[in-house]
């Protein structure tokens, strides 16, 4: 089946929409062709067996009209080049930065001078369909989160599909870089959109569009971005290259090892690829490792300048647990006697103030028993709120 597509770059276009294999793909050059063999082969769209695909995100041309929905909706898969990336600077981020998970179960200001919070948290959807920002200005925010008025802001992109497709699907129409832009934030975390194994690389590639997309319209509003890499293949890889280099202000870029590159081995993969990436343009890289903790060695070898993101020290405060250095100069965490509903902000500011020296420890596999992806879907279980004013 060949199809006329209108593709931004040209109105005139032929693209065959199942192609019977990788080679025959006029999407070959950007794609670099499915990591699996046997795809390569038998072509992208062999993977639904002759049956439609189910879900709403999956680009799988056997279903023509949501395949070429999702083309236009991210101007097509051909160019991935964007205009702009406004980045964080590098030196305004240290080793480490605390990512909280909500305001509760504190009632004192928090000391830290830099912390990061959820970027699907900062917006309500209403049961009407409204994206909206929760806080007219950076001073609510800040007040809100019980943090300093001068708190350096991190917002993570990191989040599961449902909370990404619903803040892709609400970005534009609601001007959320606009929303985001009087909120003082010194960065944003491009948002994690999948790089899956089991779907066709037309979702991959869409995926790939989109992180970049939002990098664009984010840094057109003037909020610093740091780029997400997000990598399976060889190309996938060589387009981070590219970006890296049509963006050479950019140092500052997220990776996440929570869901993606969750072992170690796969983490330490990753970590070297963008090291190579950092040679071969000839400028150095500070990535940020969100619930990378487990990679800091790795990283302190690598690079001279990178910081972790985990909210290590907020859930073990939360769990009435304290980090405790001993005389041997280790760390670990011990049971807190607390009163019942006692607030853990001593506690928490006990835990970030020796959380920086235990990173620098080697990593212990039992250390893992805090599961880093549940810490992103923590408070997961908030029904969408029925349309009213914003406070």
């Amino acid at each position: 089946m060949n199809v006329l597509v209108q593709a931004p770059e040209s109105r005139t276009r032929q693209v065959g929409l199942l192609p019977k294999d990788c080679a025959s793909c006029p999407l070959l050059i950007p794609c670099g062709g499915h990591p699996l063999e046997i795809i390569r082969t038998i072509g992208c769209a062999s993977f639904a067996n002759g049956e439609l695909p189910r879900d709403n995100n999956d680009m799988n041309p056997l279903d023509e009209d949501r395949y070429w929905r999702l083309w236009d909706d991210v101007d097509g898969l051909f160019d991935f080049s964007i205009s702009k990336i406004t980045p964080i600077v590098s030196l305004d981020l240290p080793v480490y930065v605390p990512l909280l998970q909500h305001r509760y179960s504190r009632a004192a200001i928090l000391s830290a001078e830099i912390v990061a919070l959820h970027l699907h948290q900062i917006f309500r959807k209403y049961s009407d369909g409204r994206y909206i920002a929760r806080f007219a200005d950076a001073a609510q925010l800040r007040a809100y989160y019980r943090l300093r008025p001068d708190a350096k802001i991190i917002l993570s992109g990191v989040a599961i599909d449902r909370r990404l497709e619903t803040f892709w699907a609400a970005h534009r129409k609601y001007d959320v870089p606009g929303q985001l832009a009087r909120l003082g934030i010194t960065g944003v975390t491009a948002p994690n959109f999948s790089f899956f194994t089991d779907v066709t690389r037309y979702q991959i590639l869409r995926n790939r569009k989109r992180i970049l997309l939002v990098t664009e319209r984010l840094s057109e509003a003037g909020i610093p971005v740091a780029p997400h890499l997000n990598a399976i293949t060889d190309q996938d890889w060589d387009g981070c290259e590219e970006m890296l280099r049509d963006h050479p202000a950019t140092a500052v870029v997220a990776l996440e090892f929570q869901t993606g590159w969750s072992t170690l081995a796969e983490g330490r993969a990753a970590l070297d690829r963008v090291a190579g990436l950092q040679q071969r343009l000839g400028r150095l890289i500070h990535p940020i490792l969100v619930g990378g903790a487990k990679h800091y060695l790795d990283a302190q070898a690598l690079f001279s300048r990178f910081t972790i993101l985990d909210s290590r020290p907020f859930m073990e405060a939360q769990a009435r647990r304290v980090l405790t250095a001993n005389a041997a100069g280790g760390f670990s965490w011990t049971r807190a006697r607390t009163d019942d509903w006692a607030p853990i902000d001593g506690l928490l500011e006990t835990n970030l103030a020796l959380y920086p020296a235990k990173l620098n420890q080697p990593f212990r596999q039992e250390e893992a028993a805090v599961v880093d992806a549940g810490q992103m879907e923590l408070f997961d279980s908030t029904p969408y709120l029925t349309a009213q004013p914003v406070a």
